[in-house]
């Protein structure tokens, strides 16, 4: 079965450094992610990071030592560090905190069933 990732690039108020993002907004795609957890077609829901808090370029670590590797010397590499639940801010509220915590349970489990 082919596999596919979606992308959803934000605008300028969600990427900003102190960004407020409504609860709102954490609840729709909350629920979007546990229907697709549910219905066992999503093996992974992480986010990334505001490129306005780390920037565009990576400060050492192992990160920076594989992108280096990387064996394709046209286009563009793209870095960016994937983001937890201390990042969303107060829009991401201790109940969306509760349901994200049983998402990525139901999210490894889907895994574990697809052979990943």
């Amino acid at each position: 079965m082919p596999r596919f990732m979606f992308l959803i690039k934000a605008d300028a108020m969600a990427e900003a450094a102190q960004a407020e993002i409504p609860t709102e907004i954490f609840e729709a795609m909350t629920k979007f992610n546990e229907h697709m957890a549910a219905e066992g077609i999503l093996p992974a829901a992480e986010g990334f990071r505001p490129t306005a808090v780390d920037g565009y370029r990576v400060q050492g670590g192992s990160s920076l030592a594989w992108a280096k590797k990387v064996p394709f010397p046209q286009g563009e590499l793209v870095v960016r560090r994937v983001g937890d639940c201390d990042d969303m801010g107060g829009g991401f509220t201790k109940a969306l905190r509760e349901r994200e915590r049983r998402l990525r349970a139901k999210l490894e489990e889907n895994r574990k069933a697809a052979g990943m």
